[in-house]
């Protein structure tokens, strides 16, 4: 069972890096956590926090574990949504994107010795989350359309009580940028015959960095 729900994680490893045309030779099987005393002892793991990049630098050296909660991927286990993405499995599922996300970027940013701050993680991983349900409910035509996705994304979610004032209005502030992007997303897919430029602007943006990323929304607001 483990096997399987840690593939799932690489097939949102896969879908991510196809997405965003990048190539990283981490996997993310070999950085996943389940344990959260392991994952306590080893990094600053929030309590009961379900999703978490621990970073640990030292000089030149970055250690990066993922930390999921493991009823995250018993739900993955149980109900897949590669096979099928629906109302019951896509909490789930977007906690993963969320974790896979985080590491996939800070992976790929360390490449090119460029830092990245908890804002610009956070808004990538919403933006992510919306991108990689959406292709996956256009995979399989489901009935749950991408406006349905974006307003339970942005509109209808809750905070978790663990979070302090400042991670708060981090998260509030990366939801809110992030909604506008994928509502600008949402209509270039309704009215593109082919989402390739689509996936082109969504390649552009990832480079960028926060400062760009912001302007960029803003600009087209």
């Amino acid at each position: 069972m483990q096997d399987h729900a840690l593939n799932l994680l690489h097939r949102v490893q896969t879908q991510l890096q196809s997405i965003y045309d990048i190539d990283i030779e981490y996997d993310i099987r070999q950085f996943t956590i389940t344990d959260r005393i392991v994952a306590e002892a080893i990094g600053q793991a929030e309590h009961r926090s379900p999703e978490q990049l621990l970073i640990n630098q030292q000089e030149d050296c970055l250690d990066i574990s993922l930390f999921l909660d493991q009823a995250v991927l018993d739900s993955l286990h149980k109900s897949d949504p590669y096979a099928e993405l629906h109302h019951q499995n896509i909490k789930s599922y977007w906690l993963a994107v969320e974790g896979v996300s985080h590491f996939l970027y800070i992976a790929w940013r360390a490449n090119f010795d460029r830092q990245v701050s908890q804002l610009e993680l956070e808004l990538q991983a919403e933006i992510d989350k919306f991108v990689c349900a959406a292709e996956l409910l256009n995979r399989q035509r489901s009935s749950i359309g991408t406006q349905d996705l974006w307003e339970r994304l942005f509109k209808n979610f809750y905070l978790h009580n663990h979070l302090n004032a400042e991670q708060t209005k981090r998260y509030l502030q990366a939801n809110e940028y992030a909604s506008e992007y994928c509502k600008n997303i949402h209509s270039a897919f309704k009215q593109q015959h082919s989402g390739r430029d689509c996936y082109q602007q969504l390649r552009r943006f990832y480079r960028m960095g926060q400062h760009a990323k912001m302007a960029h929304i803003s600009a087209t607001h």
